[in-house]
């Protein structure tokens, strides 16, 4: 008894037993004795680079009635309070997976894979003809986390390579996540 009167109760902890007094119009008076349930879940969720199938999602539950099976659609496991469990290889999208409790109680839960996407766009200024000026090439880089790595066909690191002949150049930009984007670009 925590003494709330009303028809809704609050602050109560999941799994306890509770006795509720309820009165009627007439002053009759019973009791109503019951379990708050509750199973609660977290999860985790990792991105994935754009196209590909590297995300993952990690769940744990608590709740009433330990051990919990785990429906992740692909396949099912089971777990206790203490474990983790994880469903890896997921593409970008939105996903749902169920938990069951010992006791029968299921709670559906979505979640979300982001995708991690770079844009990478490749300008050139050509070389000129009848002189010396050698060709140039200019990568500008959004999306994705910062910081990156950048690396053109000649083996170059810098945003702008210089001093280039005719011909096509590609540049591989991979983001903190490891996530890869690859351009050409003729000069």
């Amino acid at each position: 008894d925590n003494g709330e009167t009303g028809s809704t109760a609050t602050n109560y902890e999941p799994c306890d037993t509770y006795s509720v007094k309820v009165t009627d119009a007439n002053g009759c008076m019973e009791t109503i004795t019951g379990e708050v349930p509750e199973l609660v879940v977290e999860i985790e969720t990792t991105p994935t680079c754009e196209g590909e199938s590297t995300g993952t999602a990690t769940l744990t539950a608590q709740g009433c009635a330990a051990p919990y099976t785990i429906n992740w659609g692909t396949r099912t496991d089971e777990v206790d309070e203490t474990t983790e469990t994880s469903n890896t290889g997921l593409q970008g999208g939105t996903y749902t997976v169920t938990i069951t409790d010992a006791e029968g109680r299921t709670r559906e839960v979505e979640y979300t894979i982001g995708e991690i996407i770079i844009d990478v766009e490749v300008t050139s200024t050509p070389e000129s003809c009848g002189t010396t000026d050698k060709g140039t090439a200019t990568v500008n880089i959004d999306g994705g986390n910062a910081p990156y790595s950048i690396l053109w066909s000649t083996n170059e690191t810098t945003v702008t390579i210089t001093d280039l002949d005719a011909g096509e150049y590609s540049v591989t930009v991979t983001d903190d996540n490891g996530c890869e984007k690859v351009e050409t670009v003729t000069v």
